[in-house]
């Protein structure tokens, strides 16, 4: 990776530094003598004050500031990017400007509702339209709320099944979109009130267009983002402004999502599959509320945090104990849906899940929280503007005294994702490396047949600790265990970019002690004294996924699924579900996986990982228009997929099936 790659993304310490105006520039100047006019660009880019998509312009002063002393320390030379940046500046904040008339204009021809009232509405609007999409129509005494759903006779012309697809989709769509709609809210200084104010189903339903406004909002937003951390640019062509996205960076956390999301879907399938063939479930609801369900979460957590005894901390709570009080908000959302039988009035103290602070407490303490723990976990668990949506934080304040919860999103929440992205998003330290990671990597090489060890020696005071070494036809190999949370975001993709990069300098500080004193290495893994290996190779094995070839300072980056299927001789898997029943559907394009374990097969997969390869197909460059907007989006789309649901392919998907795996139909 380059290091104006890494430089961009490192905009938690540029968005610290806006804390302290004096700092800030201190800061700039030293980027500009040590990078240069670009390096310059680069910090004020990141930092966020070029470009809000709230269209705040708090830090306006700031910029024109930075401006100037970037001007003076390139001077004529520099101009021609300053001009760039600044042409980029104007475009984006057109684009923001033209999205924010349209919505305004809507919402001032149909909205009749108070600004104060405006939170309220739009949370009563959302429960709504979320029971709709889960088929659990909301018992309203109001023909006018019959359907919030769009195109709703089109959507029940449509099979049972391909409705129920889209309808779900449909939910993830809005219940995603609440954290951009009510940080608008929040920056535009709206009041959060009104938790016994009944507001009128044609207020209510007029409400529900922001969730049509926000599927764009976060397109653009993800767009802007992308400009931020990386060589994405805007551009006029022709009487539309093209975005041109940095496909590189799009494409890796596309990748690296669609890659977690099959190994999680993957897994709970399975499990569903396992319970159902056993006779223990009939059908996938009743999991729902069933003792499998904790063991289907701790899967999971072990998914994200890389954690399989759940003891790690964040703020003096341990993952368990933050899974158990996610999941009493899961429980109580259920609890308040089943009670409600008919709503004859709209307002969200009968709609929504409406307490006070101190009857929250009480629940959780009520369940074994202390009155202290209980009260951090509501802090964490209310939204604020450094919240993803109310899946990460659940609870809105509102008349300064109720903490609300939208009962459709939490009931159908999991828990361990939107704990995942609470803590990122709070950029608390989840580097739980541990003792477990180690073991189960030390574990897969054992089965394979090779012999591996930590090694640590602390010399000079100075510590140096391999987590996994080993050899293979006379290469030396050092691994180090980096147990990340999985990403989501473009943001928190860059995030962990940038930590992956700190990851390898560290690899190759160890590597460099070690190599030099190879004796402590031949020592450790029963090797001859004068044993001198024709090659080292140094990886970073990570629980998150990766979604490119990476390389970075002469390390490979490999992620532990990746890795444990190429020393298990796994090679990528088409998931094929039908009728209860899954099937793993092998490749056989890839001879890494056929025959002994060799160094440079193994060589060769960290090169071109074979799993970044399959997923590449699912995706396509293309050009395509932002809704409601006169904006031509140039970036990658999603074509393809490596799950399926019953044996219908289109043709693209027989195309991607054919190329790498051999279908029984």
């Amino acid at each position: 990776m380059e290091d104006y790659l890494v430089r961009r993304f490192d905009f938690y310490k540029y968005e610290n530094l806006l804390k302290d105006k004096t700092e800030f520039i201190e800061s700039l100047s030293q980027t500009l003598k040590q990078s240069g006019v670009d390096g310059g660009l680069d910090f004020i880019k990141s930092s966020g004050i070029c470009v809000d998509i709230f269209g705040s312009n708090k830090y306006e002063k700031l910029l024109n500031e930075s401006i100037e002393i970037i001007r003076e320390h390139g001077g004529i030379d520099a101009e021609e990017s300053i001009e760039a940046l600044l042409e980029d500046k104007r475009l984006a904040e057109s684009i923001i400007n033209m999205f924010n008339h349209t919505r305004a204009s809507y919402f001032l021809e149909n909205e009749e509702v108070e600004d104060d009232y405006k939170v309220a509405s739009f949370l009563l609007a959302l429960e709504v339209y979320l029971r709709q999409c889960s088929e659990n129509n909301i018992k309203l005494d109001y023909e006018s709320l019959s359907s919030l759903l769009p195109n709703n006779e089109e959507l029940n012309g449509l099979p049972k099944k391909e409705r129920i697809v889209l309808k779900a989709n449909m939910f993830d769509a809005a219940a995603e979109s609440t954290g951009m709609i009510l940080k608008f809210f929040s920056y535009n200084k709206y009041k959060f009130k009104g938790v016994k104010r009944n507001i009128s189903p044609k207020n209510i339903k007029t409400s529900s267009a922001h969730l049509l406004f926000s599927e764009v909002w976060l397109q653009l937003n993800e767009a802007i983002d992308n400009w931020k951390y990386s060589e994405g640019t805007f551009k006029v062509k022709g009487d539309t402004v093209e975005v041109k996205l940095d496909k590189v960076l799009q494409l890796n956390n596309y990748i690296s999502n669609e890659r977690f999301q099959n190994l999680r879907d993957g897994w709970h399938m399975s499990f569903i599959g396992e319970l159902k063939s056993k006779g223990i479930i009939e059908n996938e609801e009743s999991l729902l509320d069933s003792i499998h369900k904790n063991k289907l979460d701790r899967l999971f957590m072990f998914i994200y945090f890389g954690s399989a005894e759940l003891k790690e901390e964040i703020e003096s709570i341990s993952l368990e104990d933050w899974l158990s009080a996610y999941n009493i908000l899961i429980k109580e959302s259920r609890r308040f849906l089943r009670r409600q039988k008919k709503i004859k009035a709209t307002n969200l103290n009968k709609i929504c899940l409406c307490k006070k602070r101190v009857d929250w407490v009480r629940i959780f303490n009520q369940n074994g929280f202390s009155v202290a723990d209980a009260n951090i976990i509501i802090d964490i668990f209310t939204f604020s503007k450094s919240s993803e949506d109310l899946f990460d934080c659940p609870m809105v304040e509102i008349d300064d005294e109720f903490l609300v919860v939208v009962p459709s999103v939490t009931a159908n929440s999991d828990p361990t994702r939107a704990l995942a992205s609470n803590f990122v998003n709070k950029n608390y330290n989840l580097n739980f490396k541990g003792y477990g990671f180690e073991e189960r990597t030390k574990q897969v090489l054992n089965q394979a047949g090779i012999t591996c060890e930590s090694l640590y020696r602390k010399d000079n005071g100075t510590e140096y600790e391999c987590d996994v070494a080993f050899v293979k036809d006379d290469e030396l190999f050092f691994v180090e265990c980096k147990a990340n949370i999985q990403p989501y975001t473009t943001r928190q993709h860059c995030n962990q970019l940038k930590k992956m990069h700190e990851d390898t300098q560290q690899l190759n500080r160890i590597v460099d002690y070690f190599s030099k004193n190879i004796g402590i290495v031949n020592d450790r893994l029963g090797l001859p004294e004068d044993f001198r290996p024709t090659k080292i190779n140094k990886i970073v094995l990570t629980t998150s996924m990766v979604g490119q070839k990476i390389w970075i300072n002469n390390c490979s980056i490999i992620d532990e699924s990746a890795f444990t299927m190429f020393f298990d001789r796994t090679p990528p898997v088409l998931k094929y579900y039908d009728k209860g029943e899954v099937s793993d559907i092998p490749s056989d394009k890839f001879d890494i996986y056929e025959g002994r374990i060799s160094a440079n097969k193994l060589r060769k997969f960290l090169k071109h990982p074979p799993q970044i390869t399959v997923s590449e197909a699912l995706f396509e460059s293309k050009s395509y228009k932002l809704p409601l907007l006169n904006v031509e989006m140039d970036g990658v789309l999603k074509v393809n997929k490596t799950m399926h649901v019953g044996a219908e392919l289109n043709p693209k998907e027989k195309t991607l099936t054919d190329k790498f795996f051999g279908l029984p139909f």
